[in-house]
């Protein structure tokens, strides 16, 4: 996983984001990028909810 996101600033938003998934958080929100795009952290839980991943979702702000 981060050997897409290289920056230190973003592996560890992205430890701080797990952490509080493990903790039975709901989706993270992370931030814009340089795209305009919302960035938001899921996350995928077993039938225990014990966290077993996450995927990031991508959003295009379409306000006018």
């Amino acid at each position: 996983m981060f050997d897409c996101h290289m920056e230190e600033k973003s592996k560890e938003m992205i430890r701080r984001a797990v952490e509080k998934l493990k903790h039975h958080g709901n989706e993270i929100f992370l931030k814009v990028n340089v795209r305009g795009e919302r960035v938001i952290i899921t996350p995928v839980r077993d039938e225990t909810g014990e966290l077993i991943g996450y995927f990031e979702r991508f959003e295009l702000n379409c306000q006018k």
